[in-house]
């Protein structure tokens, strides 16, 4: 087994370096037995203890040396792993290379490494944000592309008919949780939500309404009726 320990100081041999040469000295030594018609060891493993185990012990420095070592030898970097204790490992998986079990981990601590899934949660999140984003923006660009999208200026008060409002046809974004929260109209400005086809229409015919009680004068000898012209007498 192997400690990876702070940087020796110049002139001093490198680590790696000692622990190659002494693994091919063994390599060498196992290499006397070919041809010994000794049985196939059962289990031969190589357990790489990466971090640092002194007083300026840093969960970071640990991190990265497991990345490394477990690049190097296996191809994965390393991830926290939550033992049966409640205590934190940081490592790679145990994988076979060839006859040989390896393993690359060491200890962290428990705030570390939960700090370090918490980001990777948010980080998934945001992808998935990014992704809702981006089949949004298609959607908008292929209905300005075809004719159905539909513009004002901000200020403008002719109310707007829902002949006018393209409905959504994608799925509805309001069903998509993403953290415990739904995206709504404010999130998506310009879709008319609702759970189907007749209920986002229903939606826009309702905001027709507020916007021509809001602008249009109301008749009080027809019942509440808007007229486009004058209220009759």
């Amino acid at each position: 087994m192997s400690n990876v320990t702070e940087t020796p100081d110049k002139g001093e041999p490198d680590h790696f370096a000692e622990i190659a040469a002494e693994l091919r000295s063994v390599a060498d030594d196992i290499a006397k037995l070919v041809g010994s018609g000794l049985p196939k060891p059962s289990h031969i493993a190589l357990d790489i203890h990466a971090g640092t185990r002194d007083l300026k012990r840093d969960d970071d420095q640990t991190a990265r040396a497991v990345d490394a070592l477990g690049g190097a030898l296996l191809g994965q970097p390393g991830t926290a792993q939550k033992m049966h204790d409640d205590s934190y490992h940081y490592g790679t998986q145990a994988t076979q290379r060839g006859p040989i079990r390896v393993h690359v981990y060491d200890s962290v601590s428990t705030e570390w490494a939960r700090d370090r899934e918490r980001n990777a949660e948010l980080g998934l999140k945001e992808a998935e944000l990014e992704k809702l984003r981006a089949e949004v923006a298609e959607l908008r660009a292929a209905a300005d592309s075809s004719g159905l999208g539909y513009s004002r200026e901000a200020d403008d008060p002719t109310p707007v008919s829902p002949a006018r409002v393209p409905l959504q046809v994608a799925p509805t974004l309001s069903h998509i949780a993403v953290d415990g929260h739904k995206l709504d109209g404010e999130t998506v400005p310009g879709l008319i939500v609702g759970d189907t086809a007749d209920e986002q229409r229903d939606n826009a015919y309702a905001a027709y309404e507020r916007d021509e009680a809001e602008y249009l004068p109301t008749c009080p000898e027809c019942m509440g009726q808007h007229h486009t012209v004058e209220p009759c007498r």
